[in-house]
């Protein structure tokens, strides 16, 4: 009798339960994450990634600003994302009109000029509208809500919003292709770049701010040196890009990047994205000054990163220069220490998955949506059904 009420409980809950489709519109492409959530909560939603989810999804490319004005070839490109959607709902119970379509264009987009975001934006709305999608949902998302977002979604996969005496504790570092964000609860409040957000029913103040350009692929664009290039010297890359940051901060050499204010970085920090593929590939386990070192030389003699360069792919010798140079600066006691991450070794740890899920902003934004609000900016949550 006890396992037949267990049972029956458990598929009442399933029943219940609602499908929501969150697109990462990036730089270099688009990716779909899939999740499922109980509707009925008191402070904070269960969210569960479904089980073809877990993982990094497959990237439809380009990215979506590739087709601001090429609205003919939008159709395909949209159809090829609605296609990965059904392979992933097709191990469950559903369909596409049972599913929440929640579509965010980020950095490249934001790049776009703005009358040309919003024709785009525009566009992708009315070809999903066609799909038979349950609500729909497009936006463009500024830099500081995707920062907001990793950062409830690394909080939430940490169970750090489920008790009351707990404050959430964990900065991220979301490396995008075009643009980097970072986001995290200060020890004081900060003068410039506060955002105040209330979480499950408690108030939060971070920090939280977007680097627009300095994400990896602009970052490649716009500083490759010949010393960064395999077979490259490390030492030399490095000392490039420290100088291109350091000479960006003008007179105001004790901030973040590019001249920011940014608050003394407090507690631990999770690098996400970009930052977690290359550290993996580097087999980086924690993102300190000798590790990236030690694996950015490597990678700037190695015969592979000349052939991956040639093709067209990441070249792990810029990056791994461009982070050390990024995070730590010239070094201890300098006039430019980057965004001034501590030197030690556990401090800044690459993730992907947390908790059976992925460490991504497009689960933030769910939680954020249906147990969040802002204070201080634009509200996400709550929009009407």
């Amino acid at each position: 009798m006890f396992i037949f009420f267990v049972l029956a409980a458990s598929l009442q809950a399933v029943a219940h339960e609602k499908w929501a489709a969150v697109v990462d519109a990036g730089s270099s492409g688009c990716r779909v994450h899939l999740y499922a959530y109980d509707p009925c909560f008191k402070t904070i939603p269960k969210i569960r990634a479904a089980k073809e989810a877990v993982g990094r999804p497959k990237k439809v490319t380009p990215g979506l600003s590739s087709f601001a004005g090429n609205y003919m070839a939008l159709v395909e490109y949209l159809s090829e994302i609605k296609s990965e959607l059904e392979e992933k709902i097709a191990h469950h119970d559903v369909s596409l009109p049972d599913v929440e379509m929640y579509f965010l264009a980020t950095g490249g987009v934001r790049l776009l000029p703005s009358d040309e975001q919003i024709r785009l934006v525009m566009a992708v709305e009315e070809i999903l509208s066609s799909f038979g999608f349950r609500t729909i949902h497009v936006d463009r998302i500024e830099g500081k809500q995707e920062g907001l977002f990793a950062w409830v979604a690394a909080n939430y996969l940490q169970g750090h919003f489920d008790d009351p005496d707990t404050n959430p504790k964990v900065g991220v570092i979301d490396f995008g292709g075009a643009s980097i964000q970072v986001a995290f609860a200060p020890k004081e409040t900060p003068a410039e770049h506060a955002q105040s957000v209330s979480i499950g029913g408690r108030d939060h103040l971070l920090y939280v701010y977007s680097y627009d350009g300095f994400g990896g692929f602009r970052a490649r664009e716009k500083w490759l040196h010949a010393s960064c290039e395999a077979p490259g010297n490390f030492d030399e890359c490095r000392s490039h890009l420290v100088h291109v940051l350091k000479s960006a901060n003008k007179d105001r050499p004790k901030t973040g990047l590019d001249g920011v204010y940014q608050p003394d970085l407090s507690g631990e920090f999770l690098g996400l994205e970009h930052l977690f593929e290359a550290s993996k590939q580097g087999q980086i386990e924690y993102l300190s000054p000798e590790h990236l070192s030690e694996a950015g030389r490597r990678a700037c003699l190695s015969d592979a990163e000349s052939k991956a360069l040639r093709l067209g792919s990441t070249s792990l010798c810029f990056d791994f220069a461009y982070f050390s140079a990024l995070f730590f600066g010239e070094g201890p006691n300098s006039s430019f220490d980057g965004l001034g991450f501590s030197r030690s070794e556990k401090y800044l740890k690459p993730v992907d998955i947390i908790d059976g899920q992925n460490a991504v902003w497009p689960l933030g934004y769910l939680v954020f949506r249906l147990a969040g609000t802002v204070q201080t900016d634009k509200d996400y949550s709550h929009e009407k059904q």
